[in-house]
Order: C-alpha cells, then structure tokens, then sequence
C-alpha cells in the first residue's frame, strides 16, 4: 500500500471555493454536494468534512443539509462518480470534427447507461426528483422572457433525455428534438412518447440540414454547445448559422453554457461574433439567472 502524499492537499483545501460558496449561499446543495463527491477520493471523506463543518458550525444550516442530500441519495457518490469516467467536460477531441463528434456521440451512450438523469446533469446526482426542479426553473426563465407561446415551434438541440421537451410540449405548438446520441434519442423517445406535438431525431452533429428554413420561432441548446466547441470552430459556426436559417423572424436562439473553457468574456465575444455573422442581433451573454444550478445564459433574436 502506498503511503499517502504528505504535500498533496487535503479535501478540505481543495473544497475551499465549494464551501465558502456554501457559507454566502450562492451554491445550491445539489451543485455543492456535485463538487464536493467530485473532489473527495472516497464519499466517507465528503461524509467527514461535511459533519466536521457541521460541528464547527452549527449556526450555518447548509452542512447539515448537505449531510441530509447525501444520506437520502446513497447511490449519489457511485453515480458522480462513474459519470465523471465517462463524461469528459471540456477537452477537445482528436481527429477531427467527425471523430469528436463520434465520440460524444459514444460517451453520451455511456452516460444515459449509467444514469439518464445524471447523464444530462451531473449536479442532478441521478435523481428524477433534483433534475425536475432545474428543469422548472429553467422554463420559468424561458416563460419570464417571453420564448414560450402557444403558437411557438421550438427546435433543441442536444435535447439528451426529452426532459425540456416534456416540460415544454404543454407551452407551445410543438417542439423538435435532435440528438448525437442514440441511446439518449431511445430514452427522449420513451420520455416523449404521449406527447403528440413532441418529436425525437438522431442527428451526425454536423449541421441542422435535414430542417427546412424558417420553421422554428425558438432554438434552444442546454449544455449542448460545450461540445459543439470540443468539436471545433467550424462545427459551433454552422450550428449558428443553421439556427439563423431556421428560425422565422423574430425568432430568438437560446444557449445555456457556451463552453466549459471557464472564460465567460471568450464565450460571450464568441457568440456575439458568430451571431451577428449570422445575422442574429445579440440579447444577452453571460447571465447567470439560475439558483439550483451554474447555466450561462447567451441569448440571440433573428431581426
């Protein structure tokens, strides 16, 4: 057995940010427990920072709701876990865009094995019930801004699971989901399946071509540009100029999360360059809206 690494950082070092973050109540407890299972080497080692916290400070109330997170989910370590095996954030791929393509196309078939909901959102710890509430705040967001209306055809792109499109084929006249991912289109296909006005297709990641122009009043894409990125420069352009393509005027693109290169001002010069190319005038960049989890909100209007 090695000896451990006397310099190496201990959880509590490391989980710094995590729980000063905690301490201001600017992290939600899913989110902060996410991080916390993703930087500790065992879940007995986020048990005893988050119950020694507990002690040290029981005034502060978001330890002993953390403890309770992870007590009432104990496959939520497992889950981050075997997710953060199979899912690699941020790192572009090798051998071109079609290659990159075909291996998010592979990890998101890993992923939705492992767990659908954590698939499409690690910080949902693999439960329905923590996903659904992201979930509804997302789409009160959407609501507050005006993007749903009964006569409105929405288009996602990367819409994993159909969990969005679930919560949106009520609001609006239809909504159309495209996916890399067979495995994903399969359960979005499930998830979608009394829906009548909800419709599920496997897409090559290349470009929105098999989609008439003009048909759609909103684009959205939640987490999915982060691989558009991965993919390369020219993938992320088409995509922009594809959803100028299809939607009507005045439509408006929606992206949560540009990237995961951790550079909001390279992210927000990106979108704004590669919409007004396109020919969409930029709304807003950078927005962070949300409490329950860190979507980036960038958002485009075709005049």
């Amino acid at each position: 057995m090695t000896d451990p690494d006397p310099t190496a950082p201990d959880l509590e070092t490391r989980a710094a940010a995590v729980v000063d973050a905690c301490r201001a109540g600017s992290l939600a407890g899913p989110m902060a427990l996410t991080r916390l299972l993703m930087l500790a080497d065992a879940e007995e080692d986020a048990r005893g920072l988050l119950s020694r916290l507990a002690a040290d400070e029981p005034d502060t109330p978001c330890w002993r709701d953390l403890l309770a997170l992870l007590a009432a989910r104990p496959t939520a370590f497992a889950t981050v876990k075997g997710l953060l095996s199979a899912v690699v954030h941020g790192a572009p791929r090798a051998g071109g865009p079609d290659a990159a393509i075909a291996a998010t196309a592979a990890m998101f078939d890993r992923a939705v094995a492992l767990s659908p909901e954590g698939g499409v959102a690690l910080y949902s710890l693999g439960d329905p019930t923590l996903l659904a509430a992201a979930t509804d705040e997302l789409v009160r967001f959407m609501e507050a801004q005006g993007l749903l209306r009964q006569d409105y055809d929405v288009l996602e792109i990367g819409c994993g699971i159909g969990r969005i499109m679930a919560a949106l084929a009520g609001r609006v006249r239809s909504v159309h989901g495209l996916d890399i991912s067979p495995a994903m289109v399969a359960e979005a296909k499930a998830r979608c399946a009394g829906l009548p006005n909800a419709t599920v297709a496997l897409t090559d990641g290349r470009d929105l071509s098999t989609l008439d122009e003009e048909t759609f009043d909103l684009v959205l894409a939640i987490d999915a540009f982060p691989y558009l990125v991965d993919a390369g420069g020219d993938v992320v352009a088409r995509h922009v100029a594809e959803a100028a393509r299809v939607l009507r005027p005045g439509g408006r693109l929606l992206v949560v999360n540009y990237s995961y290169r951790d550079d909001p001002a390279a992210d927000r010069a990106d979108f704004e360059a590669l919409g007004r190319a396109a020919g969409l005038q930029p709304l807003a960049a950078d927005d962070t809206p949300f409490r329950l989890w860190d979507g980036r909100v960038y958002l485009a209007r075709r005049p």
